[in-house]
């Protein structure tokens, strides 16, 4: 079985005697309702299920009034199950299909004694059809509830699934840590393990078909079937009568990063042009962020702290949440040439979109930054805010090592904090830019002091 950090947090969740009611959200296929199931069966006494999807009766529970004492009888007559107090855990599971049951949580806060965790996907961007599941009185239960946001592997994650020890790891974060070079054949081992992940991405199912069967095969074709997934969810719940714009913006996100600079261009989802394009495309692209489905980095007007006071909101890039669904987008072809690093292919949009798929499981937002004009003109991929200062990242994918950006970005706003992430060791150049292989961008919370 794969080994999920967020299991910790879980830990700490329970072990905190002030706990309110836990929420788990996410992307639809990240392991939320498994995780939730596996740590129930270990850590209590006994766990009761309402999954809201496949059981839609179970949702009137809730029709009524949400007195605590009310709920558990109620919950416990339905699923002839005996809740015992903080040794039975009640799971909600697809909390999205039942709204009160999450405004249910405020009244368990509010009593305490029992542990509820609920699993959410696609919260807070559902448009419901037809009056189904219509609940105009629940409300998001503001102040009493925690919450945890869940993503598909992360490459420790992935690592720790392809067997390599947590003591590696641990080498290696101390290294990224320190700045010293990692040893040539450890070096060399991570990163043809980082083009597995580029390619088998971190969404647990096919990583555990992969690990048990090392067959890519079968990997693409459960990789198809959570694009089929996503697709049935935009087609279900985009807003309505958006649906197909919303879609068409989901299925460009691959076209956008090849472009130059990768920036969004609306005229490349359905050649509108002009300066109403965004508030035309807003709320479709909102709905592909509020699910989960993309990272966005926003372009920023000076790479200057606080970042989110510079940001553009009408410029930005949209990056895939999991980057093995990229590629399998992409196809078989890019799939081998990203395993076997042929130099013919423009690895760019891959590898850009893998470390924003780091930085974001990371913990930070990504932003970026383009000047087109003037001696000072720049691009940089990646700015975010670390620890206390701005940073500055750039991708370099192929045999491209020039540094005049990062030059730049010291000489004209007093950055210091600037890194490249290559195809490469760990080192400092004379310049004092900092080197680090690809990989290490999953690792850039050691550097968060």
């Amino acid at each position: 079985m794969i080994e999920r950090k967020v299991y910790a947090k879980l830990l700490r969740w329970k072990d905190d005697p002030f706990h309110k009611p836990l929420l788990i959200k996410g992307q639809r296929q990240v392991g939320k309702s498994f995780i939730i199931e596996h740590f129930a069966s270990n850590e209590y006494q006994d766990y009761i299920l309402l999954n809201f999807h496949d059981d839609p009766d179970a949702c009137k529970l809730f029709s009524g009034k949400l007195d605590v004492d009310h709920l558990i009888g109620s919950i416990e007559a339905y699923t002839d199950k005996k809740v015992d107090g903080r040794n039975t855990l009640i799971v909600f599971d697809e909390v999205q299909e039942c709204p009160r049951a999450r405004s249910s949580f405020k009244s368990f806060a509010k009593q305490g004694g029992y542990d509820i965790i609920a699993t959410g996907s696609l919260l807070g961007v559902t448009h419901r059809r037809n009056g189904k599941g219509e609940q105009d009185d629940a409300l998001p239960p503001v102040g009493f509830e925690q919450q945890i946001t869940m993503y598909s592997c992360d490459f420790e994650e992935f690592l720790w699934a392809n067997g390599v020890l947590r003591e590696t790891t641990e080498s290696i974060r101390r290294d990224i840590r320190e700045g010293n070079s990692i040893n040539e054949a450890v070096l060399g081992r991570l990163s043809g393990l980082f083009r597995q992940f580029m390619v088998i991405g971190g969404m647990p199912e096919p990583l555990q078909r992969y690990v048990d069967t090392k067959d890519l095969e079968e990997v693409r074709y459960l990789q198809d079937m959570i694009l089929a997934t996503i697709t049935d969810d935009i087609l279900r719940y985009a807003p309505e009568g958006e649906e197909m714009r919303t879609l068409a913006c989901y299925r460009s996100i691959p076209r956008q990063l090849s472009e130059t600079n990768g920036k969004f261009r609306f005229s490349k989802v359905d050649g509108t042009r002009g300066k109403k394009d965004y508030s035309n495309m807003e709320e479709n692209l909102l709905w592909i962020e509020g699910a989960g489905y993309g990272n966005f980095s926003h372009s920023l007007e000076s790479p200057e702290l606080p970042l989110e006071n510079h940001e553009k909101r009408n410029s930005f890039k949209v990056y895939t949440s999991d980057t093995g669904l990229l590629v399998r987008q992409y196809g078989k072809e890019v799939s081998k040439a990203v395993l076997t690093a042929d130099p013919e292919y423009n690895m760019g949009p891959v590898f850009e979109n893998a470390v924003a798929e780091c930085l974001t499981k990371a913990g930070f937002v990504p932003r970026w930054y383009h000047k087109s004009g003037g001696d000072d003109r720049m691009e940089l991929d990646f700015v975010i805010s670390l620890g206390g200062e701005a940073a500055v990242l750039e991708v370099k994918s192929g045999k491209d090592r020039s540094t005049i950006s990062l030059s730049k970005v010291r000489d004209v706003f007093g950055i210091e904090k600037r890194m490249i992430f290559e195809e490469g060791n760990i080192r400092k150049d004379k310049e004092g830019i900092c080197h680090y292989p690809i990989f290490a961008s999953a690792f850039i919370d050691e550097l968060d002091e």
